[in-house]
């Protein structure tokens, strides 16, 4: 009986040292876990933090953008009205240029035939100033 007391409390002995063993372990486990804990709230707090950064640096230039397309709709309206009368003075001195030209041909057409027809006329006339002035042909 002595001896089965003593592997009992030799039994007990062991039991406690492992649960020691195992209750330091959980004891380090658990301070672990809290520092992660706090590791994570922290980056939590710190990704909120950024978030709501970013959110207001984009609400700034939303609002900047939208300021900017507003400065601009007028002056893109104001150069398409002027690519619109540009484009309409082209046309215009186009069709000006083209009717020049036109006119231009007929009174062309109109010299080169007047000139033929005086051709012949001065021709008689030279004729007739040489004999009268009696000169040699």
């Amino acid at each position: 009986m002595e001896q089965m007391k003593m592997n009992h409390q030799e039994e007990i002995y062991q039991k406690s040292q492992q649960l020691s063993v195992i209750e330091s372990k959980l004891k380090e486990e658990a301070s672990v876990s809290n520092k992660l804990q706090l590791q994570l709230q922290e980056s939590n707090n710190q990704l909120e933090e950024n978030s709501s950064a970013y959110q207001k640096e984009q609400y700034l230039f939303d609002r900047e953008l939208t300021s900017i397309n507003e400065r601009l709709a007028p002056k893109v309206e104001e150069t398409n009205q002027l690519i619109g009368r540009y484009d309409a003075e082209v046309t215009h001195h186009g069709s000006q240029a083209e009717s020049l030209r036109s006119e231009h041909a007929t009174q062309i057409l109109v010299i080169e035939t007047r000139g033929a027809d005086l051709c012949p006329i001065w021709k008689m006339s030279f004729a007739s100033w040489k004999r009268t002035l009696m000169l040699p042909d």
